[in-house]
């Protein structure tokens, strides 16, 4: 029987305490078995901040039951949101919404808190909330406040409170040009939140191209914003007087849909990964070929298992479409169980 020990850093709030746990992985099993992938954490942390666009009550489907997701709730209700999670389904009401200060507290235990700031900005036009937090990969959020500044809003950061007010009123669409080595995923989010409101057309060149990404424009298109452009390097937001309510389902969670084909992977197991287009993984499969494992796709089933032994292999990890650094990551694990070095370089995009 094979012993791996593993320690992992978690980071609740950076003033207060840095907890520490330990997971004991006793290895030596073959996993086989078929899985159905939750709700796309990172989408569903998207989607709720956008919500907040519109007024009425909104119902997103399919949101998985995890920590950053009830941080994130506990702000919305410190903004006057009536939350109300039943299984994986979240109802919002926000009508009385109410653009209070969020200097610290929750806002710093998450790093998808910086989306509140591009919401409030365009719809009040004035913010003040603390830095995000809870990403141990230490980003900073200097392209959001780049982007607002291009957008007409007077920006300053003190200590950790970011303070953002618009002289004009509204923000202004700009063109927005992103640094192409990183293609940010939170600062296009940011981006289309505020310009959906915004006066005028914005315009981001090198786009993020995620899945997530696209969720989130589709999301804010039917609740009647004018996106043009999502899923590609440009993308063109024509800014509207208000937002309607829309009902919404999140899509599938590609990096928990590869954990488990890597779990596969490493033990020489079956598993078979269904509810995710097989697009999304082409990078990993592409990986896994690669580096002696045998992998099958399907249009919404995906199939994965250990074939034979093969040498270390590199991994390229960086924007989509290549293959995302969390899932290279994951995957960094499996060459464990092979002979010789397994060298990762992971490039961290803000």
């Amino acid at each position: 029987m094979t012993f791996w020990t593993l320690t992992v850093g978690r980071e609740f709030q950076r003033s207060v305490m840095n907890a520490m746990a330990t997971l004991r992985v006793v290895g030596g099993r073959r996993l086989q078995g078929t899985v159905e992938v939750s709700g796309s954490k990172n989408a569903a942390l998207a989607l709720l901040p956008a919500a907040l666009l519109c007024r009425g009550v909104v119902t997103l489907h399919r949101v998985p039951d995890i920590t950053d997701v009830h941080t994130l709730l506990d702000i919305l209700r410190m903004l006057n949101v009536n939350v109300h999670f039943d299984g994986e389904t979240v109802h919002l009401d926000t009508t009385q919404l109410i653009p209070r200060p969020l200097p610290n507290g929750s806002v710093a235990q998450i790093r998808a808190s910086i989306y509140l700031a591009g919401v409030l900005l365009t719809q009040f036009g004035e913010v003040v909330i603390g830095l995000p937090g809870g990403c141990p990969l230490n980003r900073q959020v200097d392209f959001h406040l780049d982007a607002f500044r291009q957008m007409g809003a007077l920006v300053t950061l003190d200590g950790e409170i970011i303070r953002a007010v618009c002289p004009r009123g509204r923000l202004q669409g700009a063109v927005i040009e992103l640094d192409p080595r990183w293609r940010s995923v939170g600062t296009t989010v940011n981006i289309m939140l505020a310009a959906s409101l915004a006066e005028g057309t914005t315009v981001i060149y090198n786009a993020a191209m995620e899945p997530e990404v696209v969720a989130c424009a589709r999301y804010l298109k039917a609740m009647g914003a004018c996106i043009h452009g999502e899923g590609t390097p440009g993308v063109t937001i024509e800014g509207v007087e208000r937002l309607q309510p829309a009902d919404w389902t999140v899509i599938p969670d590609r990096m928990e849909a590869g954990t488990y084909l890597s779990a596969g992977a490493i033990t020489n197991g079956t598993v078979r990964v269904v509810g995710v287009p097989v697009e999304w993984l082409r990078p990993f499969f592409a990986e896994v070929t690669g580096s002696g494992r045998e992998s099958r796709g399907r249009r919404r089933a995906h199939h994965g298992y250990y074939a034979r032994s093969s040498p270390p292999y590199h991994h390229r990890d960086r924007t989509f479409p290549r293959l995302p650094h969390r899932l290279a990551t994951t995957d960094g694990r499996s060459p464990c169980p092979h002979r010789g070095n397994q060298p990762h370089r992971g490039d961290n995009p803000p």
